[in-house]
Order: C-alpha cells, then structure tokens, then sequence
C-alpha cells in the first residue's frame, strides 16, 4: 500500500520555475518592443489566478511559467510525546507498530501547455530519517525511484474551483519489483473547492489509483485503492490559514477479489497553512485517528508545497 499511496499522492506535486522574462532597455539607437506586439493576444496565456483564488491549489498545481521545475515533500516526524525521535507510530495500524521518520514526495518538470492545462515529468523521492544520520549515511537510506507522467487541467464550474488530474508510473525500486512483481501504476483525480463569504474556502479531492503487476496471480496484493478527502480552511490572514483534512473515507482491495472495498483507518489532519509566496505553501500540522486520540500516536508533520 505504500506504493499505492506514492502512486495516489502523486499529482499533488509542487514546481520551481527556471523560466525567465528578458527585456531590452530602450537607448538613443535602440527601442523596447513589448511581447502583446510580439505573441498575438489570442495566444497569449491567460492569467489563471483570475479563476484559481485558493493559495493552496495554486501552489499545488505549480508555477505560471511555462516550463519550471516543482516539488511536493512531506515530512513524517515522531509522536507528539516525542517529535525528534527517529521512529513514529503508524498510527493507522492495527497494531502498535513503529517505522523510520520520513521525508518523501516527488519532483517534477512541468510544461504549462495552456493557461489551464499542464503536464508534469517527474519521480518520487524518499529519505529515511533524514535528521538522525551521519552524512555519509544519509545516501543508504535515499531512494529515487518510479518515473512518471501527470497532465492536470484547472478551470471553474459556477462558484467551484475545479483541479482534474490523471497519471502513469512506471516502477523502478528494485525491491517492489522483487517482492510484488509490481511494474507500474496509474491514477484518477478531482478536486473542488468552494469559497464561503464568511473566510472558509471548502472542499473535497477523489482520488483513485491502482498497480499494475507483471503477472495475472490473484492474491493478495492492492489493485485498487479509493479515497474522498473532505477538507476546510479558514484565513485568518493572506498569510495564515487554519486547515484540516478527514481522511474518513479510504478504501481498498485485493487482486484475488478486486470488487470488494476493504476500509482503511479513517485519519485525520489539523494545522496551519503558510503561504510564504504564491508558488511556496507550507502546512505544518499533526495527524490522528479521530476515534482514538493519544499523544502516542499522534504524529507530527510538514507538508510543503515549492514552485520556481
């Protein structure tokens, strides 16, 4: 299922734009020509932030360039009890079960083909715990792997802002490829935010994804994993927003009886959203199972959001 949910998260990745806009200075000999005379206004891009309004969709979706460079990490710390220990619950086992702190996510190259349609080449990334080891360690515990390609499309229907996503992983970890035959992924997305006048923007992403093996063995590997994520924000600030996620409807099922849905451990997130420019989000927060709240297993997390 770790897979699966690299697989499932994966077009909600962040951009760093290296596209530059160079001028002429206009002399005695020379003069400044401006690029509406240039690229005729029916093929200029418009301006989507006209239409997209939430800080965090923007920065999710990327920069406005027309190529950059984007990335969407999240860091997975300890317990509140203990938020610099290099192990934390997985609070949504069954078990009392602890794993290695984590920094993972992906990067990617984005290409905006349209002012509302953009594609994304890009791979996942994962770092175990990252702040507890010697330096020369730190390349044992790092992984690269899974290329894939992502196309989002952002529009508005009436008062909703709307974010479409679809991609295609291919695998490389050499370790799911060994133990799973696991060969690859694919994944289905929708987002739609609401923006209240009383400061909250509400919302809700539907996500579907599954993995694609090398053989046809019905077992008990994931074929399917589905997943609604309601969510709220409120701004206190341009700056500032309160903002939580309920993972409450998650499900999943096997190969060996891929119509039937297996429900996960619902889950919740609460914490404070940073907008640091348009292309920057930060959302430090911690995690939790609503029907069993216990600092123990309760972690601490930072997900982040970076275009350039």
């Amino acid at each position: 299922m770790k897979k699966l949910s690299l697989i499932l998260g994966m077009t909600l990745i962040a951009s760093l734009s290296y596209a530059q806009e160079e001028s002429s200075s206009s002399t005695a000999n020379t003069s400044t020509v401006e690029s509406s005379t240039v690229i005729p206004k029916d093929q200029q891009q418009k301006d989507i932030d006209e239409e997209i309004t939430n800080a965090r969709m923007r920065a999710s979706t990327g920069a406005k360039s027309k190529f950059s460079f984007r990335s969407a990490l999240s860091y997975s710390g300890g317990s509140v009890e203990k938020p610099f220990d290099r192990i934390r619950p997985a609070y949504r086992s069954a078990r009392n079960s602890l794993v290695d702190t984590r920094l993972g996510g992906s990067i990617a190259m984005k290409y905006r083909a349209t002012d509302r349609d953009n594609l994304n080449f890009g791979t996942g990334v994962s770092l175990l715990t990252p702040f507890h080891n010697k330096s020369s360690e730190i390349g044992e515990r790092t992984s690269i792997n899974d290329p894939y390609i992502s196309y989002e499309r952002l529009y508005k229907v009436g008062p909703f802002q709307m974010v479409t996503d679809a991609g295609l992983s291919y695998t490389t970890d050499r370790e799911s490829i060994a133990a799973l035959n696991d060969r690859g992924g694919w994944s289905l997305g929708q987002t739609a935010i609401y923006s209240t006048s009383y400061g909250w923007d509400v919302g809700a992403a539907v996500s579907i994804g599954g993995t694609i093996y090398g053989d046809d063995i019905q077992d008990d590997r994931a074929a399917l994993g589905f997943g609604v994520y309601p969510f709220a924000e409120y701004a206190f600030s341009e700056k500032v927003q309160f903002r939580t996620v309920f993972g409450y409807f998650n499900y999943s099922s096997a190969r060996s009886n891929p119509s039937k849905l297996d429900y996960e451990n619902p889950y919740q997130s609460v914490g404070l959203g940073f907008v640091i420019t348009r292309d920057i989000y930060l959302y430090p927060n911690v995690q939790f199972l609503p029907n069993n709240i216990r600092a123990d297993r309760t972690n601490v997390a930072l997900s982040t959001n970076i275009n350039l």
